[in-house]
């Protein structure tokens, strides 16, 4: 469908007939008036007349096609082609997780009985946000609805954004514990079970990294009341139940949670496959220029994490709310439909002034040869 950015220029459509009427102009014949020569030069001239004729036609024609291509052009046109609501194909992406599938059961069953696509995510302990862009990247087709079925999980959030194709419906489901935490407006303290005070390191080199790390935990604090004992003396001997640091513990105690941060690849691989549960690291150091987590705010929480994953607290992830939802699943065919309209628009515009630049040299040739 052709549509138009400054529909008032075709209003120039109308110019069409001022060559028109400059022809006829010129067209008009006057008064004749005999003389004794008249009858040998009147052969000559209506043969003269008759040769010019279709010249004089077809230059008028060129004229007015000048005219039409550069109101066309001044009105800036761009093409958007429809799409018939009965074409468009839908596909379900459901998550690999017995609570989603039977939350959903009558909807995936519909969905089979009418021949839509199901697509399983592949099967893991908790979903990847990296593996579901990557599923929804391979589905963006114009002609494609996608439905997404996934646990209501905070998980989600450790990616900005993902991103979805203009058509697309989300189905979330919760697990009972999340119901009764939403009906109820409060959830357990997940590190209610953590009695006593724990001695924590902090062993940076960085200073901002010192602060920013110190902050979160304090915030940690804060929020579930947690008695954390921080200590960020260099030359600290005693013995810690977490460690936080840029560098590789020499020596790591079973009993005692290191985060590390800023480990490079090869070395992190080294230590995981040696077997050390309680080593976790982080390829970012930790602030707000460098880590992504730190700039969104999302430290403390992972951190908070980190220690009840240590302890095998294994809290329930809380559910995100209706606006997180919204403002974690974006679409970007709608978020960049002004730069498509533009590359459009200089796409046909660029078209239509090859155009005019053609007839133009065509109305010249015309009238030279005239």
């Amino acid at each position: 469908m052709m549509t138009f950015l400054q529909p008032a220029f075709l209003w120039g459509l109308l110019a069409i007939a001022i060559p028109v009427l400059i022809h006829l102009w010129h067209q008009k014949r006057g008064q004749p008036l005999p003389w004794a020569a008249m009858q040998w030069l009147r052969e000559a001239s209506e043969q003269q007349q008759r040769g010019l004729k279709f010249d004089d036609w077809l230059l008028l024609a060129v004229r007015c096609l000048v005219i039409a291509l550069l109101s066309i052009l001044l009105a800036q046109p761009i093409w958007k082609p429809d799409t018939d609501p009965k074409a468009i194909r839908v596909v379900h992406v459901v998550a690999s997780d017995s609570l989603v599938r039977s939350t959903f059961r009558f909807e995936l069953e519909r969905a089979r009985q009418v021949g839509e696509p199901v697509v399983a995510l592949p099967a893991d302990n908790s979903l990847n946000p990296l593996l579901l862009q990557a599923v929804l990247d391979s589905l963006r087709q114009p002609d494609l609805a996608v439905h997404l079925y996934v646990r209501n999980d905070a998980s989600l959030a450790d990616v900005p954004q993902i991103s979805v194709p203009e058509r697309f419906s989300l189905h979330t489901a919760l697990s009972p514990r999340q119901v009764s935490q939403r009906l109820s407006g409060v959830g357990q303290n997940p590190f209610s079970g953590i009695k006593r005070p724990l001695a924590v390191w902090l062993n940076y080199r960085n200073s901002i990294e010192r602060q920013t790390v110190t902050a979160a935990l304090r915030a940690l604090a804060g929020v579930y009341a947690l008695n954390l004992n921080i200590s960020t003396n260099p030359n600290s001997t005693r013995q810690h139940d977490w460690v936080l640091t840029d560098q590789f513990p020499g020596n790591p105690r079973p009993q005692t949670l290191y985060t590390v941060s800023g480990a490079s690849g090869g070395n992190a691989q080294n230590r995981v496959a040696q077997g050390l549960p309680n080593v976790v690291f982080v390829a970012d150091t930790l602030t707000p220029q460098t880590s992504e987590r730190v700039e969104n705010g999302q430290l403390p929480e992972w951190l908070g994490y980190q220690l009840l994953d240590f302890y095998k607290r294994n809290p329930t992830s809380p559910a995100l709310t209706q606006q997180e939802m919204d403002g974690l699943f974006v679409r970007t065919n709608a978020m960049n439909t002004a730069q498509t309209v533009s590359i459009s628009r200089i796409r046909e515009q660029n078209w239509l002034l090859l155009a005019l630049l053609v007839v133009i040299g065509i109305e010249r040739w015309l009238a030279l040869r005239k």
